[in-house]
């Protein structure tokens, strides 16, 4: 299974679903962004993708403090994207 930036991912750090902002091939582990702790990142190693639609990965997001968006707008801006061109 291909994890990849944008992603979302479960793992046991948090209850709700965690986005992948960067990850480590060498060591298969992914810095992920927590709800709990406002958008800010963890790396982690045990995790499981998930299948959310565009609709939910911006629901979580929309979670996340303020910062978020203008340190990841690639990420925001093709879920926003995908869920436009899907209506």
């Amino acid at each position: 299974m291909t994890i990849n930036i944008g992603d979302f991912i479960k793992t046991s750090l948090s209850q709700h679903p965690c986005c992948v902002i960067s990850k480590n091939d060498k060591c298969e582990e992914y810095l992920v962004s927590l709800k709990e702790f406002g958008g800010d990142y963890k790396w982690v190693k045990d995790v499981k993708k998930i299948n959310l639609n565009e609709f939910q990965k911006l629901k979580e997001i929309s979670k996340y403090n303020n910062w978020w968006y203008v340190q990841h707008k690639d990420i925001y801006q093709s879920i926003l994207i995908v869920f436009l061109t899907n209506r």
